[in-house]
């Protein structure tokens, strides 16, 4: 039995939606209209941390409710585009004052809480790579992802901390920070710092952003990966991405990532008739899945091979 479709219609009380018609905006879509929805920094290139924070600022919504935090005990934490910029801006400086720059390793281990989002953009922003561990994973998953990432430094807390990294730590000679989002000064396990407190004392304003710039003619210099992605079966990270310059080349990501899942040859086959002819159209090729025997799960990545000039970027262009 065909299930019945679930209309809503639109309130004139709210906010208007971003996506009001499906059918309409995909006829009308254009890839020069979806990049011409980002700002870009006052000096050139990208970074995805401005687009989501920054230059909301420029246009007169600092005040505007950017995030907001519901605790399982009932907590709300609101913040605001003003509150997320000074938070990143501190949190870059905290990193750079660390001695942690462009292309360092950031990871977290942290539930859905909002120091998660904001060491994240606060990673980006410095123009590091952050990579996000899943808070359930035992001792073991968790080392064995920060060792292959080279991890510089780490938030998370100290229950965690305690549990899945203090054990094993001294094996990562590479790990230079560690911060707990809910350290106490004077109270704090061995080489840890309390992030409170970091963040308290680092300055809210952050000049040096890290970008991507973009010469003549589509190709990419001075960039540096952004997230460091895993596959859900392996230890194996899938090679790190520069930040996408436009919808396309987020779009050749979510492909690289149905081909990790599915295959080749099934994640082609599942799109729909659009999809593929973006693909045909713009990746010569795609390299299904490569292996190694290390691990007990095979090792798998894939490489995007771009088509034309600027079209699809990834830093295993090369490989």
């Amino acid at each position: 039995m065909k299930p019945a479709v679930l209309r809503k219609h639109l309130s004139s009380r709210g906010p208007a939606p971003n996506l009001g018609d499906y059918a309409a905006t995909r006829a009308g879509f254009s890839w020069a209209l979806a990049r011409s929805e980002l700002d870009g920094l006052p000096g050139g290139g990208l970074n995805i941390a401005h687009e989501a924070l920054d230059r909301h600022l420029a246009r007169r919504r600092g005040d505007k409710l950017a995030l907001r935090w519901l605790g399982k005990d009932g907590t709300v934490r609101d913040f605001t585009y003003d509150d997320l910029v000074r938070r990143t801006n501190r949190f870059a400086n905290v990193l750079q004052a660390a001695g942690i720059g462009k292309g360092d390793t950031v990871f977290t281990l942290l539930g859905r809480v909002p120091e998660l989002y904001i060491s994240a953009l606060g990673t980006l922003k410095n123009g590091s790579v952050v990579s996000p561990l899943f808070s359930v994973f035992g001792p073991e998953p968790v080392q064995t992802r920060m060792q292959r990432g080279e991890a510089k430094a780490l938030v998370t807390t100290r229950h965690l901390y305690e549990r899945k990294v203090a054990p094993w730590r001294a094996q990562l000679p590479s790990l230079r920070r560690v911060f707990l989002i809910d350290g106490t000064e004077g109270s704090l396990p061995a080489d840890t710092a309390s992030l409170p407190a970091a963040l308290a004392a680092a300055h809210d304003r952050f000049d040096r952003v890290g970008a991507e710039r973009v010469a003549d003619g589509g190709t990419r210099v001075d960039v540096a990966p952004w997230v460091l992605g895993w596959t859900r079966k392996s230890p194996r990270p899938v090679e790190p991405s520069a930040p996408p310059r436009t919808a396309l080349e987020a779009f050749a990501q979510r492909v690289a990532a149905e081909v990790v899942d599915q295959g080749a040859p099934q994640a082609l086959e599942a799109m729909s008739a659009a999809d593929r002819k973006i693909v045909h159209d713009t990746v010569t090729t795609i390299e299904g899945v490569h292996t190694s025997s290390e691990g007990v799960e095979p090792n798998r990545y894939v490489v995007i091979h771009p088509g034309a000039p600027g079209s699809v970027a990834s830093d295993a262009d090369d490989a």
